[in-house]
């Protein structure tokens, strides 16, 4: 849906409202290098409209593009009339709509109307977001691909931004390397750990670390023209709230 120009880019994957974890992996970015979000910067975390907002900013200001996520678009539909408000707030909805509603009581029925009078243009930001990009051979899209398509402009939506196992688990078609999220990677490592996953052939990279469950938000500055892939991460305690207590690093650096 989007081609770029053959750059360096920092990937970041479901923020989903750390704006703390994300303001501290932002520190690693070169000043020449854009960002580029997987997807799932709402919902779960403790400041999702905070952290879209920072976002929005980012890619306004030509820093950063935005993917289209599942949660993005389950706010989408929810507006929309097509998600129930309360499958909404259970499907990790909830810290969203407490923070759009900061000041006042309402109940569930009232917050589409809310979201529709009061956050215009953050809606309408959401409702232009690509489902993938790619560059040359590489291609960043929130969930994956089903493993039979050759030709992205086959790529079906729900797909895109929703599709698990059925990706990650098997060989794919399509003639790119991947970078994902959506899937906790430690979900992928069999809980061990929620460092960067990718396949034997590096053909996947999945960078989904789960912070909104108190594990890690990943980071990776990717080369293309040397092929290397440096990876970061943020953490934090989400029992305790002092910002001292966000702590980042680098990782290591691999190629692909």
């Amino acid at each position: 849906m989007m081609e770029l120009a053959k750059q360096k880019l920092f990937l970041i994957s479901d923020v989903h409202g750390c704006y703390r974890e994300l303001q501290e992996l932002l520190k690693f970015v070169p000043p020449d290098v854009k960002i580029l979000f997987l997807g799932d910067v709402i919902d779960r975390g403790e400041a999702p409209l905070k952290t879209l907002h920072l976002v929005m900013s980012l890619v306004k200001s030509g820093k950063a593009f935005l993917l289209l996520g599942n949660h993005e678009q389950a706010l989408l539909d929810m507006v929309d009339g097509k998600l129930a408000v309360d499958a909404y707030w259970r499907g990790g909805g909830r810290k969203t709509l407490l923070e759009a509603s900061s000041e006042e009581k309402l109940t569930l029925e009232s917050y589409p109307k809310l979201l529709k009078n009061t956050f215009v243009q953050e809606l309408e930001f959401l409702r232009c977001l690509p489902i993938y990009i790619t560059i040359d051979n590489l291609l960043f899209v929130h969930a994956g691909v089903p493993s039979n398509i050759t030709n992205l402009k086959k790529l079906d939506k729900d797909d895109a931004i929703w599709i698990r196992e059925p990706f990650y688990d098997r060989p794919h078609k399509a003639p790119y390397t991947i970078f994902f999220g959506h899937t906790p990677v430690y979900d992928i490592h069999g809980g061990i750990h929620q460092e960067i996953w990718y396949d034997t052939d590096k053909t996947k990279f999945g960078l989904d670390g789960g912070c909104c469950f108190n594990k890690q938000l990943n980071g990776i500055l990717l080369d293309p023209f040397e092929l290397t892939l440096q990876i970061f991460k943020a953490w934090g305690s989400y029992q305790y709230k002092a910002p001292s207590l966000i702590k980042s690093t680098y990782v290591t650096t691999i190629t692909y």
